[in-house]
């Protein structure tokens, strides 16, 4: 796994062209592959108004949301014509929804991003940015993007063992697309396969950089926080500038929730729609599972993209988790130290930074929502509920 993230780390590096590892040089090199601009102005060699950008920037990003597009309403179309009385007609129609929810739902997030909250997430970008080179919280960031490179090969590795599987057991595809062309043939074959795993690849990106872009941000956050913590701890020690420490720790707070506001504008509604996709993903999918004749196939075809739906939601309420945790230790920090050794300004300025860390700072669904592991909980049994229910609509049909 630690080979797998070396390769990213050093493809991101080949591809951004960037001279040493920076906080968002992996998340700068999926983007701009996606054809977001948010770096150009970096001076990355790409004119806006030059043909490069214009292929990078603007046909490259057309080019593939139509592909995931068209092969979302190819592949619903296709269930239309699926046998679905024999096991592996009905894995394969139940595949075939399995991938329409991915393929439309990596969509909405570009869409979401491109349209709407694109200025919100580059804007949070920088922020982050500004507050510096992590030191002592350099750990938490670079755990933070472990999790970009093992959430790309769980996706990466799903992908490949389903088509493998189903080409080995069945000599074809784990899911059909109803593609403009004879699919019989070996050319018409192959190039149905191509296909599908171009656009898989696209998805696989397209569902890691976005995902794992939260995460990443709260590894900054929280390192720029066990800073902090560092910082109060001198107060009140001999050779300590008391007024200076407590300023730079004020300073540094109000930049990281100022951070985290951001980053509530920029996912707050994508946080808030994230639990019913995966509620709903996750229902069909156990469904699947469950009313299949052929146990040992659904079982090896579903299981992983059960984990991976879940996952997806894992990276949001667990970071957030860790984010929330480690801004409640300031409240303990700001006393956690030699206060009574300072001047009376200091004192009440200490009082203060107490009262607004008992804020709490977690990514929000639109102001409800919280991303923890009590939403991830729910989650999951909500997915179970709704799966109850539907299996009970199924059976009165």
């Amino acid at each position: 796994m630690d080979f797998f993230h070396h390769i990213v780390l050093k493809t991101s590096l080949k591809y951004t062209g960037d001279e040493e590892l920076r906080l968002f040089t992996v998340h700068k090199a999926a983007f701009q592959f996606l054809g977001f601009d948010w770096w150009d102005e970096e001076g990355d060699g790409q004119s806006k108004g030059g043909i490069r950008h214009f292929i990078t920037r603007v046909l490259h990003p057309i080019v593939y949301m139509s592909g995931i597009f068209s092969a979302s309403v190819l592949t619903a179309h296709r269930c239309l014509d699926l046998d679905t009385s024999t096991a592996y007609g009905y894995n394969i129609f139940m595949n075939n929804i399995i991938v329409v929810f991915a393929y439309m739902y990596s969509f909405t997030k570009v869409v979401y991003l491109h349209l709407f909250y694109g200025k919100n997430a580059k804007k949070l970008i920088r922020m982050l940015e500004d507050l510096g080179e992590l030191k002592r919280g350099r750990k938490a960031w670079e755990d933070s993007l472990k999790g970009f490179s093992y959430y790309m090969f769980l996706l990466s590795w799903i992908v490949s063992m389903w088509s493998i599987y189903f080409l080995v057991k069945y000599n074809n595809f784990s899911y059909m697309t109803s593609y403009p062309w004879n699919q019989e043939t070996s050319i018409g074959f192959t190039a149905a396969f191509e296909c599908n795993l171009l656009v898989s690849s696209y998805v696989c990106v397209v569902h890691t950089a976005v995902d794992s872009l939260i995460a990443v941000c709260c590894g900054i956050m929280i390192g720029h926080v066990e800073e902090l913590i560092d910082i109060l701890k001198t107060i009140g020690q001999p050779g300590t500038d008391d007024m200076k420490a407590l300023k730079e720790a004020i300073n540094l707070h109000v930049r990281v929730k100022n951070a985290a506001d951001e980053m509530n504008n920029s996912y707050s509604l994508l946080f808030a729609v994230q639990p019913i996709y995966t509620t709903l993903h996750a229902c069909v999918i156990i469904f699947t599972f469950v009313e299949a004749e052929d146990k040992v196939a659904s079982l090896l075809s579903t299981s992983p993209m059960l984990m991976a739906s879940y996952v997806q939601l894992f990276l949001y309420c667990f970071f957030s988790q860790k984010l929330t945790s480690k801004c409640e230790e300031l409240t303990f920090a700001s006393y956690n130290n030699n206060w009574y050794c300072s001047s009376m300004e200091v004192k009440k300025g200490l009082l203060l930074f107490s009262v607004a860390t008992q804020r709490t700072v977690a990514l929000r669904g639109l102001g409800q929502r919280i991303a923890s592991f009590e939403c991830l909980q729910n989650t999951i049994q909500e997915s179970y509920s709704a799966y109850i229910i539907l299996n009970s609509m199924a059976k009165d049909v």
